[in-house]
């Protein structure tokens, strides 16, 4: 059986390794209903939000020509128009006599660059975002070696502030290097795992069968 690698088991373990104590129990719950593919929890209304939001920008992009929308609308459109939406990427590579399935669903994929649609309700900087493991993983596997992250900051009452949508590149600079890092992370992944037997029993039976 492969094992499942994907950016938000990475981003899961990272947060839980790197929130602060009073987040951590918080953490650990979530990384475990991960690892146990446990969803019954209420979407919050920020995340309900952000899917809503990326549906309508594709259905846009690709049926409405002609209207004009205001200009942060208009920028996320014109960042997705031509492009391929929600593409799954799958890659399998072995790692110290396991085999691992990389996976992960593209927002917008063109031939020499991937995109990914975000909402916030804070700006916290480019940092937050490419400290992430998602862009290196669709790169990788997709061998495109450009990504965007396009990035709308919504206000308290659900709409697009004017002029803070912000698009945050990455490209990769070193093949070799990157995949280096795909195969350290991974290790670096089961080490943590292994350290709970019953985290480690989840990831291998429950959240590996996809």
């Amino acid at each position: 059986m492969n094992r499942l690698i994907t950016a938000s088991l990475i981003g899961s373990i990272e947060w839980y390794k790197t929130c602060p104590a009073s987040w951590k129990a918080k953490a650990a719950k979530d990384l475990q209903n991960t690892l146990a593919r446990i969803y019954s929890e209420p979407m919050s209304a920020a995340v309900k939000r952000g899917i809503a939001f990326e549906d309508d920008i594709c259905k846009r992009a690709v049926f409405d020509t002609e209207t004009a929308f205001v200009p942060p609308i208009q920028t996320f459109i014109a960042e997705c128009k031509g492009g391929e939406f929600q593409r799954k990427t799958k890659r399998f590579i072995e790692v110290d006599g396991f085999e691992y399935c990389l996976y992960g669903k593209i927002d917008v994929a063109f031939p020499d660059i991937l995109k990914d649609l975000k909402t916030t309700g804070k700006w916290k900087g480019a940092d937050n975002y490419l400290n992430s493991f998602q862009h290196k993983l669709y790169c990788y596997n997709e061998h495109v070696p450009k990504f965007r992250y396009v990035v709308g900051v919504f206000d308290t009452e659900g709409s697009l502030i004017p002029n803070d949508v912000h698009l945050i590149d990455y490209e990769v600079k070193d093949w070799h290097a990157l995949e280096k890092e795909m195969y350290s992370t991974i290790r670096d992944t089961i080490k943590f795992l292994s350290q709970s037997k019953t985290w480690f029993d989840l990831y291998t039976a429950r959240f590996s069968q996809y």
